[in-house]
């Protein structure tokens, strides 16, 4: 008997793992499911906006010195 199972490459198998990890859920806040990729948007958009926070505040300490 012939052994028929498919082979797959291990760049094509990699991209099957990214795509199902990209779209798993993280978690459930207010009934509303978020996925892996958006959540990753998310806290990068935070840090973005934790960085430009402290570089205002520092920006008020020296005018506000004037």
């Amino acid at each position: 008997m012939k052994n028929r199972s498919k082979r797959y490459s291990l760049e094509f198998k990699q991209s099957l793992v990214a795509l199902y990890n990209d779209e798993k859920l993280v978690s459930v806040d207010d009934g509303k499911p978020i996925t892996r990729k958006d959540f990753l948007k998310l806290k990068k958009e935070y840090e973005d906006l934790k960085e430009e926070n402290e570089i205002l505040k520092a920006a008020a300490m020296i005018l506000g010195k004037k």
